[in-house]
């Protein structure tokens, strides 16, 4: 569905992201996990056109859409969901998911914009009771959840989550990645970064481990879960490198 090549991304005289080349199909969940500064968020910001790249390509479907303006990316069935939820706090919560929709023109559209408010609302009911209020009166779960819900409402192929469970408690946390195992059986194609990595190579079904922009190591979900690498030098401590030894790099 959608796949890197060789991307480079620098910003000024830094580069942060050299050569990556991943892939994500529809009906998959791929993490990207590493440190911080490894350049995760960089990625997606690269792939959703808000960075352009300075070398390589991103090919959604075949088609080479890097470089495109990011509105045209979106607009290709690329949805990104920011670090930090970034959801509108003033405005309702029905109001916050109507902004995705605005594209949409038409009879038609409204049709589909029904139908898309009723799946958000079948997947996270508590939207649906709470769509009167305003963003920032919700819990920072149900911030989560929004900005989600947010995502789905452009009717994305392929759906990019940057730190989802970024201030959340545990519990909220295993609610949040149970809502994203759900969402693989919608014909998405799911890109997940997260810090958290042991929460994401559970539920994922393939991943990559970026450092100082590079991919050093990927495997299934389970494999790099239990990769002694991995576990000894990332999932007990925020600080790892096992590029040492790594005659891929």
């Amino acid at each position: 569905m959608i796949r890197t090549e060789n991307l480079c991304t620098s910003y000024g005289y830094v580069e942060v992201l050299k050569n990556v080349s991943i892939e994500v199909k529809t009906n998959e969940i791929v993490a990207i996990i590493g440190a911080n500064g490894a350049g995760k968020s960089t990625l997606l910001r690269t792939i959703s056109g808000l960075v352009k790249p300075r070398e390589g390509k991103v090919y959604l479907e075949s088609q080479a859409v890097s470089g495109h303006p990011a509105y045209r990316i979106a607009r290709s069935g690329v949805s990104l969901v920011p670090e930090g939820r970034q959801i509108f706090a003033s405005l309702s919560v029905l109001d916050n998911l109507m902004l995705a929709t605005n594209a949409r023109r038409g009879k038609e559209a409204r049709l589909t914009i029904d139908e898309d408010l009723e799946r958000v609302f079948t997947l996270f009911p508590v939207l649906r009771e709470r769509k009167g209020q305003h963003g920032g009166t919700l819990s920072g779960g149900q911030q989560q959840m929004l900005a989600i819900a947010r995502g789905l409402m452009s009717r994305p192929k392929v759906l990019m989550l940057d730190e989802p469970s970024l201030g959340l408690a545990p519990i909220l946390v295993d609610e949040v990645m149970k809502v994203i195992q759900d969402l693989r059986k919608q014909n998405l194609a799911i890109l997940l970064v997260e810090q958290n990595a042991a929460a994401a190579l559970q539920i994922a079904d393939r991943g990559y481990v970026l450092e100082t922009g590079r991919v050093v190591l990927q495997g299934g979900g389970k494999e790099l879960l239990n990769n002694e690498s991995v576990k000894d030098h990332y999932l007990g401590s925020a600080a790892f490198s096992i590029n040492q030894g790594n005659p891929n790099r």
